[in-house]
Formats: structure tokens, sequence, C-alpha cells
């Protein structure tokens, strides 16, 4: 059977599935990977969407995502097997973990943070970040401050530490008020591309802190990913999302309504 029939025919599988990790979904992964392994087809160039995932995600490190439901449990526990096979599943102990390029490929849910950092200027502030005009995805446009994937199995307060540190060169404990930041909800995001070749299938769990004035004067932007730091009134904002989408990244977009929550309640006296 051809290559994109088998991806056809998966990618059905997994939307049948909720996104989510099944013991038919596993073997039809597996049934493609040995098919590729077999015939060379891993080594084809501009043949297949898959052939060009794979080959991109070997020149780079493999990160490696937890597969969940729309509760965020881990779907992959209730698997009959966790095989391992080299760049596409990793068994970690009792859940199976699936690479980034493969992730994204197929469109399984997996977990990230969003994290919205306002001023110690003004609670009506709050920080943006432009993404840098190099990067595949939303390039040159207004995200949330600071974001990213729940890599393997680790905590989501780790995520958002290590996110701060790489994104802004920040410490959350030495760095936010408090040490720390809020909860403020989660949602799912689904965005499959024109293309087909990219589906992203996240359970984004959003979080709000406030910087300290020492944390603000410490912002190292990390070069190739952040493209630049900028205050905004949280009003102003509203406006910015309403009249001019196109220029707002889907994380800014998506998650932008828990920070609005509790607008009104907010101090209205502003120090400059």
């Amino acid at each position: 059977m051809p290559l994109s029939t088998l991806l056809k025919d998966l990618m059905a599988t997994i939307q049948g599935a909720n996104f989510c990790l099944t013991d038919d979904v596993v073997e039809q992964i597996i049934g493609i990977h040995d098919l590729m392994t077999s015939e060379g087809l891993g080594e084809l160039s501009g043949e297949h969407a898959l052939c060009n995932a794979k080959k991109g995600a070997e020149h780079d490190p493999i990160e490696y995502y937890r597969i969940v439901d729309s509760k965020g449990n881990d779907t992959a526990k209730r698997l009959r097997e966790k095989p391992s096979l080299d760049c596409w599943l990793k068994g970690a102990d009792d859940t199976l973990l699936v690479a980034h390029w493969l992730t994204h490929l197929l469109g399984l849910r997996h977990r990230s943070v969003h994290l919205f950092l306002g001023s110690s200027r003004s609670a009506e502030i709050t920080y943006l970040q432009l993404r840098s005009f190099g990067l595949h995805g939303h390039g040159g446009k207004l995200d949330i401050p600071v974001g990213g994937h729940v890599s393997e199995c680790e905590d989501i307060t780790i995520t958002l530490s290590r996110e701060l540190k790489e994104e802004l060169g920040l410490s959350l404990q030495r760095h936010l008020r408090g040490g720390s930041c809020k909860y403020i909800g989660d949602y799912e995001y689904l965005e499959i591309d024109k293309g087909g070749k990219y589906r992203e299938i996240e359970l984004r769990s959003v979080f709000s802190g406030t910087l300290l004035s020492s944390g603000e004067q410490a912002i190292r932007m990390r070069k190739g990913e952040v493209g630049g730091i900028m205050l905004i009134f949280k009003n102003e904002l509203q406006r910015l999302l309403h009249a001019y989408p196109t220029l707002v990244a889907g994380g800014l977009s998506g998650s932008a309504r828990f920070l609005f929550q509790n607008l009104g309640s907010e101090l209205h006296e502003t120090v400059l």
C-alpha cells in the first residue's frame, strides 16, 4: 500500500481517537516506520511530507512530548505496549513519548504553557513578545511574553521556569513578584496549515505573573527566537486583537481572554 495512503489512514484513526494515542494509532505508526525502514523511504528527498519531516528532525536534537486527552491525562498509560522507535517513539517508564516532528505532522494533542508578564509600573500594563522574523511559524507577529511545550514528563512549573530563562533570561523565583505565577486557565488550540503538513493540537495552560523592577531591568532576549519586547496597556491590547488580528500569533489570540478576565477590577493608576 502506498505510503500516502497509510499516512491518510493513520490521520483518520488519530482524528477518530480525538487526537490521542491508542493501540491502533501506535500499531499504524509502527507499520509506517517499518515500511520506510525496509524500503529505504527515509532516504528519499521531496517524495513525501513524512520523509521530509523525519529528515529535518535528524539534524536537530529530538524533543519528545507526552500525548494527552482534552483533560490533560496521559493517554499512553492505557497502551498494551510502549515500543521505542529511533527518532519516532520513546518508551519511558509507564508512558510513551512521541517525537516533536511526528507530533506536529500527525496532529497528536500535547501540552504547552503560556505565561503573561505584568509590569511593576501598573496593573493595567502587560508585556508582549515580537517573534523573531526568522521563525518558521508566525515570524514577526506579536505573541505572549513567554511560552513553550511541556517536554517529556516534566512538571509544568519546570516548563515555565525553563521557558522564562530561555526566552528572556529571567528567573521565576528571583524576578517575579512573590517568586511565582498564578494559573488562570486551560483551553484547547487547533491549527492546521493549508498544505496539511503541520498540525498543532495543544492543551494550553495559561499563567500570569508580575515582574519586579529588577526583573524588568534584567530582561535578556534570546536572539533568533525573540525579536523584541514591548509594553502595552491591556485595553489597547484588546483593541489591537479586534482591529488587527493578522498581526497577532495564535498563542496570543487564544490566551488573551484569560488576561482580560479581571481587567475591570484592576487598578487605574499608572506610574511611568
